[in-house]
């Protein structure tokens, strides 16, 4: 017994669809399943063929073309739906491209005219996103670069009073002395202005050097306490109203020998300036403490971290204390200043 549907008539008669059948029926046998093709005059015909428990064969005939237009609108639903998102995604990717780009050319117009407005125009990006972080950025460096504008020209406007003041002193006592109005000891008044004239120079020559300390090749190893006791030896003279106490191992630290000789006089010579009675030095484990008992230094360069350019509340601009920190930078050395209750101790340290 079988049965059929009309669209199977349009390829297969009757009689054919029975012989179909039958040779299907024989191809089955004894499996429960059985799925396949056999060649017939118009084509290929499909078969499904499955046992029932009654022991009924069921068959089912198609001539495929079902298949053949479902994959085909399978493929092409699938292809259109790539396209479509394809042509989505590239249109928003060109316009956040496009704002990016935008952004960018706005940001870097901004940092190439910075200099021609002396760094007075301000600009942030409106985005929330990497680009606005870096706006903020250089904009911070724009703020840092016109402090550092202002504090260098007033630097350089006090300097230039610093180095007047001892030549003028030096050039009228010399004309005096020329024209006999002053005697010869007045000699010592211009050797002293010389000195000072002299001390000036030469930290300023050694700021300008530390650019090219970092290219000076490795480290060496230096040791310390010599360098500390020919400076303590050299101030004794400068001032006989301190009294040097130091307690020195043989800590030793890495750097240059030079480099480390110039920050401890600069140190020493700035405790001395400020010290009651009293400088104290130790180099004890790998650190070294210089203690004087003279007044507390001026918060605003202990925050900042003595920079050059910085005027103190006497009007000193830092810029022997500077030396010291860049100079410690370099060698991975730290300073620390503390105000203490009874004076100042600078501290010297590996970071």
């Amino acid at each position: 017994n079988y049965s059929y549907s009309d669209n199977l008539l349009s390829f297969l008669n009757e009689k054919q669809i029975t012989e179909v059948v039958k040779r299907i029926v024989v191809l089955k046998s004894n499996n429960k399943e059985l799925k396949g093709d056999i060649d017939i005059p118009s084509g290929k015909m499909y078969y499904s063929a499955t046992t029932t428990d009654d022991g009924i064969i069921v068959v089912g005939l198609s001539d495929g073309s079902y298949l053949n237009t479902s994959m085909f609108n399978t493929v092409t639903y699938i292809l259109a739906i790539y396209m479509v998102v394809f042509i989505i995604g590239a249109f928003i990717i060109i316009i956040w491209a496009q704002s990016v780009v935008n952004r960018l050319n706005k940001l870097c117009d901004f940092v190439v005219n910075m200099s021609a407005n002396n760094y007075k125009n301000s600009y942030i990006d409106d985005g929330d996103d990497e680009i606005e972080k870096l706006s903020h950025k250089i904009d911070d460096m724009r703020r840092t670069i016109i402090k550092d504008e202002e504090a260098k020209e007033s630097m350089l406007q006090n300097i230039s009073h610093d180095l007047k003041t001892p030549i003028a002193v030096i050039r009228s006592y010399a004309e005096a002395i020329g024209d006999g109005v002053e005697s010869i000891e007045a000699t010592n008044i211009i050797i002293e202005q010389a000195t000072k004239l002299e001390k000036k120079v030469k930290r300023l020559i050694e700021f300008n050097k530390l650019e090219y300390l970092s290219s000076e090749g490795k480290l060496e190893a230096v040791k310390m306490a010599p360098i500390i006791e020919t400076i303590i030896n050299n101030c004794k003279h400068i001032s006989n109203k301190i009294n040097f106490q130091s307690t020195l191992d043989d800590t030793i630290f890495f750097g240059k020998y030079e480099n480390y000789y110039t920050v401890c006089e600069n140190i020493i010579e700035n405790s001395i300036r400020y010290a009651k009675k009293t400088i104290e030095i130790k180099l004890v484990d790998g650190v070294l403490s210089i203690h004087n008992d003279g007044k507390p230094i001026d918060e605003q360069f202990i925050q900042n971290g003595f920079k050059p350019y910085e005027k103190g509340s006497e009007g000193k601009f830092g810029l022997g204390m500077s030396i010291v920190c860049r100079t410690l930078d370099y060698f991975n050395m730290e300073l620390t200043a503390v105000n203490e209750n009874n004076g100042v101790t600078f501290i010297i340290k590996a970071k």
